[in-house]
């Protein structure tokens, strides 16, 4: 959680499963199609890992697998899914515009 965040990265996010040890680190890939990118996180318990997801600016929005390894080992074969939404400039919003 959550299932969602920008495209430009900085969400928090939880991912909960059984078996972690806690502060261990861990490799969370998000991939997208042929494009994945990897981020460090942090098993902060024994059923949850923490990581900043990472700009997918180079994606564009769309959804991403989310899938953990450790140690350097195989990925997990389960994933989750994330959804990358595109942040719309103010300034070229007619909601927000200018003045």
């Amino acid at each position: 959680s959550p299932a969602m965040g920008p495209v430009t990265g900085g969400t928090n996010m939880v991912i909960e499963g059984i078996g972690f040890t806690e502060g261990q680190n861990a490799t969370v890939q998000f991939i997208m199609g042929k494009r994945k990118v990897e981020q460090q996180g942090k098993c902060t318990s024994e059923s949850t890992v923490e990581v900043e997801t990472p700009s997918f600016e180079s994606f564009g929005p769309g959804v991403v697998t989310v899938r953990l390894s450790f140690r350097g080992l195989q990925p997990t074969i389960t994933s989750e899914e994330f959804t990358v939404f595109d942040v719309t400039d103010p300034n070229n919003s007619l909601a927000f515009g200018p003045g």
